[in-house]
Parts: C-alpha cells; structure tokens; sequence
C-alpha cells in the first residue's frame, strides 16, 4: 500500500515538474497526495493537487469535501458551507461534522449539543460509533473536555473504536488535570 502511494505521488510529483499533468490519475490517488501534502504542512502543495483533482473530478464529492475542509482550515466558512449544502447526500457523516463543528465554532453549543445527540440517538446513521469518535476529537481540538468524554463513553465495549475512545477519555481527563482517571482509562 505505501509503495503504491509512493509510486503514484512520484509520478504525480514528475507531472508537474514537466508542467503538464496530462496523466492519469484516480481520483483516491488524489486524495491521497492531497491528504499526504496536508500531514506535512505543505499547502500550497494540497491545494494545487486540489484544483487539479477537481478539473479532472468535477462531480466527485469526496473532492468536493476535501476543499471544502481546506476553506474552512483557512477561515474561509461561508465558501466551505456552500460547498457543503450543494453536497447530494446532507446526511453524509462528513456533512454533519462540518455542521457540528460550525456550530461548535461560532459559539452555538447548544445547537452543536442537539446535532450531536441526534446522531447518538440515530442507530440507523451509517459508521454512527465512529462519528461519535470524530466528534469527540473535534470537541478535544476545541478544548471541552468534558463533552468529549461525555460522548466518548458512549462507545461500547468490544467495538474496534473502543481502545481509541478510552484513550482519548485518558487525554481528556489529563487535560482536565483528573490524572488519577487519566491514569485508569489508560489501563483499561
């Protein structure tokens, strides 16, 4: 796997010195390059794969999100919020953690609170436990700790996010200065 992205970024990468990218490229190739130049800082890199992605791709909405989470990374909300709205599916889990986070983002707690336990109370929602999980980082990246954990415990045992959320639970309770229960959901 890590060959074959490492095969396709250099041959990305050898495009664009030619300044043409008449290539071939799937767009989860894309994706990739982008989500790889993002890891490492590299911006302008993200964003030029992204315009490039989305010539080629112009209805793939996976493209579509992706630039709609650079515009918001770069404060640029309103933009990122129409590119969210025009999405086919508005009951995506990328579309409601825009909107949780939005919420989240311009104060409106209680608003992010209601989204959120729909989503909780909603057993039919698709990967439900591992939007809760990605909620519940947002809220970490936000720095309220205590709503984290308070959804986080919703995880239940035996499932695959279950180490993951406990170790989250553990940050949120070190963060909280609680280093006794950080300590214990750690050893769990």
């Amino acid at each position: 796997m890590e060959n074959k992205f490492n095969e396709t970024l250099s041959r990305y990468e050898q495009s664009l010195s030619k300044i043409s990218l008449n290539e071939y490229f799937e767009a989860d190739d894309l994706l990739d390059i982008i989500d790889s130049s993002i890891k490492h800082e590299r911006y302008a890199d993200a964003d030029q794969c992204l315009g490039f992605a989305l010539v080629q791709y112009p209805d793939n909405e996976d493209i579509w999100i992706t630039k709609a989470y650079r515009l918001k990374s770069e404060g640029h909300w309103d933009e990122a919020r129409a590119i969210i709205d025009n999405l086919s599916d508005q009951e995506c889990a990328d579309a409601k953690l825009f909107r949780v986070e939005e919420n989240i983002a311009s104060g409106d707690w209680d608003r992010a609170f209601f989204l959120v336990e729909r989503i909780m109370d909603d057993k039919l929602v698709p990967n439900r436990v591992e939007l809760i999980v990605d909620i519940a980082e947002l809220l970490i990246d936000y720095g309220l700790y205590t709503e984290a954990t308070y959804f986080l415990k919703h995880v239940p045992d035996g499932h695959s996010e279950k180490p993951h959320a406990l170790e989250l639970m553990a940050e949120c309770h070190f963060q909280n200065h609680d280093y006794d229960k950080a300590v214990e959901e750690s050893n769990k």
